[in-house]
């Protein structure tokens, strides 16, 4: 009895033990799949952290350089509008030059028009005191009134010319002016055009030109106009009966 008692207590224990081997190498079996597809899951959990640092780095960059293009057009763009107003300007001021290069092409050929009239003028003024002249050392007439309107029609031409002169020289301004008038004046002398005139008289006259164009053009207007000065001969009135 005992005996029997023994061996089914052995056998039980050896099923017992290899029931127990088995469950063993079925965790230990398990474990491993586990322990294994926690080291894949880890694997992968690596990889993506290192494709997230990665794609945060490329975001950085990304953003990095897109912030410079970004400064970059505006800085461009700035430049563009810097670049913009500065073609309007020297257009403005190319219009501007071309206007007052304009103006003084008109103005220079005004002022050679009245340096032409005043040429013209100082001709038939000369012209008109040889032919005085002629009649002084021939047969004497005598200052009659023609002789003085005629002399006063030659200076009133004369004034009228150098009034002209002046106001169309204007828009180069006062120096420009009285260069242009003082030109005319010394071209006129240059031509033996105002021989008839001695030095006191063309030195007045310069000094004339000169004080009107100094004056505002408003106190121009009011002050009197420069004229000839008289001439350094006269006609002797009565000089044929004197010499009878």
């Amino acid at each position: 009895m005992d005996g029997l008692m023994s061996r089914v207590l052995a056998e039980e224990k050896n099923q017992y033990i290899s029931h127990m081997r088995t469950q063993v190498n079925e965790l230990a079996t398990e474990l491993k799949v586990r322990t294994e597809a926690l080291e894949q899951a880890y694997e992968r959990v690596e990889s993506a952290d290192r494709r997230t640092v990665e794609t945060h780095k490329k975001y950085l960059a990304e953003a990095s350089a897109r912030s410079q293009a970004e400064a970059e057009c505006r800085r461009a763009q700035d430049e563009n509008k810097k670049t913009q107003m500065l073609v309007e300007m020297l257009r403005a001021e190319l219009s501007r030059v071309k206007k007052d290069v304009e103006t003084l092409e008109a103005a220079k050929a005004e002022a050679e028009g009245a340096a032409g009239r005043a040429r013209a003028v100082a001709k038939e003024l000369k012209q008109s005191m040889k032919a005085e002249r002629a009649r002084e050392s021939g047969v004497s007439e005598g200052w009659v009134p023609e002789d003085r309107a005629r002399e006063k029609e030659m200076r009133d031409a004369i004034a009228a010319a150098a009034k002209d002169a002046y106001e169309r020289g204007k828009a180069e301004g006062e120096a420009s002016a009285t260069m242009k008038a003082l030109a005319a004046f010394d071209k006129l002398m240059e031509n033996d055009d105002l021989a008839e005139w001695d030095d006191s008289a063309k030195k007045s006259t310069r000094d004339e030109i000169k004080g009107v164009s100094r004056k505002p053009s408003a106190e121009r207007a009011k002050s009197p106009q420069p004229i000839p000065p008289k001439r350094s001969w006269s006609i002797r009135r009565g000089s044929s009966s004197n010499a009878n």
